[in-house]
C-alpha cells in the first residue's frame, strides 16, 4: 500500500515491501540479523518479521540447511534503489557470488523482494512479484505468518492459497 507523505513542500511516497532472508553458510540467525538491521538502517522501518524457519535446499543439493525470514517493511526507496541497497547489504554480510543463470549454490546471505506493493516490474535486473516465489515453500511459509491474505498481483491469489499447495 502506498502512502503519500508531505514534508515540507516535497510528497514522499511511502510503499510496503515483502522480502525473505536466507542463510546457509556460519551464524545463519547472527547473518540474517545483521542483513535485518542494515536493511532498518537504510532502506526502512520494518513492520512485521516471520519467525526464523529451517528448510532444505532448493534448486541444489547440499547439506547444510537455511535458515529463512519473511519481513515486510514501509520503504521510500524506488524498486531498483532497493534493489541495489539489498545487494549492497549481502556483499557487507559476506556473500559472495550472485545465482547466475539458475545455478543455485550455499550463501552467507541472500535478500529476495518478494513484493512491492501490487506493482508489476520486469526488467532484465528485476522483477517483481519475484518470479518463483509462489513455487517455494521456503518464502510462502513465512510470508504466511506474516502476511496471509496478501494477494498476489499476478495469480490473484492470497499467500495463504499459494501455501496450501505445498
Amino acid at each position: 500500500m502506498r502512502v503519500w507523505r508531505r514534508h515540507a513542500d516535497i510528497i514522499i511516497i511511502v510503499s510496503t515491501v515483502y522480502l525473505c532472508l536466507g542463510s546457509n553458510l556460519g551464524d545463519k540467525q547472527t547473518h540474517i540479523k545483521k542483513a535485518l538491521a542494515l536493511i532498518t538502517e537504510r532502506a526502512g522501518a520494518i513492520l512485521s518479521l516471520s519467525g526464523f524457519y529451517e528448510t532444505q535446499p532448493w534448486g541444489y543439493d547440499s547439506p547444510e540447511t537455511y535458515q529463512n525470514v519473511a519481513v515486510a517493511i514501509q520503504t521510500d526507496l524506488d524498486p531498483v534503489t532497493l534493489l541495489s541497497v539489498t545487494q549492497s547489504i549481502e556483499r557487507e554480510v559476506g556473500r559472495q557470488h550472485k545465482t547466475i543463470g539458475g545455478a543455485y549454490h550455499d550463501r552467507v546471505i541472500d535478500i529476495d523482494i518478494l513484493l512491492y506493493d501490487d506493482l508489476l516490474l520486469q526488467s532484465p535486473t528485476l522483477t517483481i512479484p519475484h518470479p518463483l516465489m509462489h513455487r517455494r515453500s521456503f518464502v510462502l511459509q513465512p510470508m504466511n505468518e506474516i502476511a496471509p491474505h496478501i494477494i498476489h498481483p499476478v495469480l490473484q491469489k492470497t499467500v495463504t492459497e499459494l501455501y496450501c499447495h505445498f
